[in-house]
């Protein structure tokens, strides 16, 4: 007998053809969410279930879920899904990361310049037939080019993002839970969160949306913003509160917004609507054809097993006594993409490249311990080598050489307005290394070694 796999949304038929193949198939073909009833109903009948990010798979949920085996989210996230319970009753929690960055961060640049340039508000003015010709004053913007960029969260959308910006001639700020090894390849420079704010042009936010994140955007960082800054928003809703960012905006403390997300989606925040300095999307980040059906092929390549989705896709396992591990893997193997370019410009003399800072392999893993008021991580990260820049011919390609790194933190809450924070980045010293092939050896073009970073301190909200 075939186990039972319900998808409880709209899903591509490719992929659904080949969940079909090795499982008996079940499909809520709409484009409206299931009520709560709905998914109790599909928890308890499946060994698995297919869930979008507005399917709420909670407590009661779970509990229903008899013969549940894996619970693969059609999406980036898992905060819709209470995944501590689910692995108390032995479910397996999948998403689809790594597929989706490139497509975000193109968003991300759609919403910079449509923000920047009003072009939502200019559309609606000419199809409402009240272009007369042209005006000095009409629909002034901002610049990109030349500007500052502020990048909150530069994990692999961020990374995109700031690739980006070298077409803009921007300069580059980041702040990280963990600073870059690829801070130079990327021509960006750390700088605490009140720094980036206070300094940046356009700020962008990429983070996950953690207890730590909640609401980690609010009134007091849109007064330090320029007046003339610009606000993007692409990462989840509840990591900024909405309703100081419509009194941002209605008061002139930045000059315009751009949303994908909101705080309490779908619904809207009075006073948004009203609101020509705002740019609203519905939550399209990932929306293309080309990426929709990567994430979809993930999902439907997921087992529930020791090694959750093989080479690719990720896992995320909290085990009782509030100890948790996740593991991100991801290999591209002979699907990493690849171009033809011509040696000096000779049209005869073609050649094959990977795609410029396109890692085969990546791969992630945290192991923690979070209870009361200790939070303790350890983190490695990993990439493989990876061309940085194309030379004129093979020889003065620019690699950059495969990295692994192994950062510790610990955070304790001494009361709601008071924690202690230490950080130990780098503990392993990994090094950057870039080299071109010349003669069958690496010829070193550049070496560094960053060596360890520790810091420590205290954070205190008044």
């Amino acid at each position: 007998m075939k186990p039972i796999v319900t998808v409880t949304n709209m899903f591509p038929e490719a992929a659904l053809e080949k969940l079909g193949s090795h499982c008996d198939l079940r499909t809520n073909q709409t484009e409206n969410p299931p009520p709560a009833e709905d998914l109790k109903k599909y928890a308890s009948e499946s060994a698995v279930i297919v869930t979008y990010l507005t399917d709420k798979i909670d407590r009661d949920i779970i509990n229903c879920a008899e013969n549940l085996k894996l619970i693969a989210n059609y999406g980036a996230g898992f905060n819709n899904i209470d995944v501590a319970h689910a692995v108390k009753k032995g479910i397996w929690v999948t998403n689809t990361p790594g597929v989706l960055h490139e497509t975000t961060a193109d968003l991300t640049w759609a919403m910079i310049l449509g923000a920047a340039r009003r072009i939502v508000p200019s559309d609606r003015f000419t199809r409402e037939n009240r272009f007369k010709g042209w005006q000095a004053k009409m629909f002034l913007g901002g610049d990109v080019y030349g500007k500052t960029l502020g990048i909150i969260g530069c994990g692999e959308i961020g990374q995109a993002v700031a690739r980006r910006a070298s077409g803009f001639n921007m300069r580059v700020l980041y702040c990280n839970r963990n600073r870059l090894p690829a801070e130079k390849a990327l021509n960006a420079t750390y700088a605490p969160l009140e720094e980036l704010l206070r300094q940046s042009d356009f700020v962008t936010v990429h983070v996950p949306l953690t207890g730590q994140t909640q609401h980690m955007i609010g009134k007091e960082q849109f007064l330090m913003m320029k007046p003339t800054a610009y606000f993007i928003h692409t990462a989840r809703g509840k990591v900024v509160d909405d309703k100081a960012l419509v009194e941002a905006l209605k008061e002139g403390e930045i000059a315009g917004a751009a949303l994908d997300v909101y705080e309490n989606e779908p619904a809207l925040t009075e006073g948004m609507t009203q609101l020509e300095n705002l740019m609203l999307l519905p939550h399209i980040g990932s929306a293309s054809h080309e990426t929709r059906d990567r994430m979809a092929d993930l999902v439907a390549d997921a087992r529930p097993g020791p090694l959750l989705v093989v080479l690719a896709g990720s896992c995320l396992l909290l085990v009782p006594n509030s100890l948790f591990w996740s593991l991100t893997l991801r290999s591209l193997g002979e699907d990493v993409a690849t171009g033809t370019v011509l040696n000096d410009g000779d049209i005869d003399d073609p050649r094959e490249i990977t795609l410029p800072a396109a890692s085969k392999h990546t791969g992630n893993i945290v192991i923690g311990y979070e209870k009361g008021p200790i939070d303790l991580r350890a983190a490695g990260t990993y990439r493989s080598k990876y061309l940085g820049e194309r030379g004129g011919d093979p020889t003065e390609d620019r690699y950059v050489d495969n990295h692994f790194q192994i950062d510790l933190s610990a955070k304790y809450k001494l009361t709601d307005g008071i924690r202690l924070f230490a950080e130990w980045i780098n503990v392993n010293n990994a090094k950057y290394f870039a080299y071109q092939n010349f003669d069958s050896r690496k010829r070193l073009l550049q070496y560094e070694e960053y060596g360890p970073t520790v810091k420590f301190g205290a954070k205190v909200n008044f």
